[in-house]
């Protein structure tokens, strides 16, 4: 069986400059809270290319750590790489715990590791480190994805994809945070393109940076996982699933409330107390500005479609 291949009339920018934009951290944000998914994504001052965590210390400080990753990965060049992380750190919001010097010092310590990880996988280098794709969907939404490199295992041939992730849970155990996210599972179509065939599975390859009470105590830690093809199949319905609740909360107006997710990491959500408040909303409606950059951004973009891809997975003998 072939692999997916894109679709390029499936999806114009025309349909996308009028559908809903998603990305994993949106639907992240959907399954956190969906008033507050309406309140940062549907609304008036929502930014639908932003991530969930927009504007904070977090978001700056995991762009600027897995930029100063790829540059390493792609030159093996440290002072090049500690350079491209500080020059990515825009804008440099801080706080004690993630700022940047702690930043500098987190990716000095990832060099060493990077390194005996570059023994064992190559990196494939036949187009851009950071591919990009996106994924049509029935009804008013697209799933834009990026992939932050891919590997290749030198004595195997098996596929992985690397995620570069940044955290200050002080947890001598991370693989519950990641094992089971899908973010990496809808990446596996560009696998399939570069590889030239489906693959029946393939790896995910975590690169954290773990935060934990000074600098000197810091952890790089490298968490692999193995994904199979029902993992790819059960990511795409999953997909499907959060649209179809997406399609029919708007067509309701009704966007529920969790309370359970008030609270996060020991803090009140932002829009805790007035998220009850309806007055004010307004619907968003993107300027001409933000079009352009949204159409410079995803023009070269392969497209697929999830009703392509999920009959692929279930026709697959």
């Amino acid at each position: 069986m072939n692999p997916a291949k894109p679709n390029e009339s499936a999806l114009t920018f025309a349909d996308r400059s009028k559908a809903t934009r998603l990305s994993h951290s949106t639907i992240e944000l959907l399954h956190r809270c969906e008033r507050l998914y309406q309140l940062k994504r549907l609304l008036r001052n929502a930014d639908p290319m932003a991530e969930a965590d927009e504007g904070s210390e977090h978001l700056f400080f995991g762009k600027a750590f897995g930029a100063g990753i790829q540059s390493y990965l792609l030159h093996q060049d440290p002072q090049r790489a500690l350079y491209d992380a500080w020059l990515e750190y825009f804008p440099q919001i801080e706080s004690e715990k993630k700022n940047q010097p702690r930043l500098q010092a987190l990716l000095a310590k990832a060099f060493i590791q990077l390194d005996s990880l570059l023994m064992e996988y190559e990196v494939e280098t036949s187009q851009d480190i950071e591919r990009g794709f996106l994924i049509s969907i029935e009804g008013p939404y697209y799933y834009a994805g990026y992939i932050d490199a891919v590997l290749r295992n030198r004595f195997t041939g098996r596929y992985y994809v690397l995620e570069c992730k940044s955290t200050g849970l002080m947890l001598e155990n991370l693989a519950p945070l990641y094992c089971n996210s899908g973010q990496a599972l809808g990446y596996s179509i560009a696998l399939d393109r570069i590889a030239g065939q489906p693959l029946d599975d393939f790896g995910v390859i975590y690169l954290v940076g773990q935060l934990m009470k000074s600098p000197v105590e810091d952890r790089i830690k490298i968490l692999p996982f193995e994904k199979t093809y029902r993992d790819r199949l059960n990511w795409f319905l999953s997909l499907g699933l959060d649209t179809e609740r997406l399609q029919r909360m708007a067509e309701l107006n009704v966007y529920p409330q969790r309370g359970d997710s008030c609270l996060k990491f020991n803090k009140p959500c932002p829009e805790f107390g007035t998220c009850g408040l309806t007055t004010l909303d307004f619907p968003y409606v993107e300027s001409e500005k933000e079009k352009l950059e949204r159409e410079a951004k995803e023009a070269e973009l392969p497209v697929y479609s999830l009703d392509e891809l999920i009959a692929m997975h279930l026709n697959r003998k």
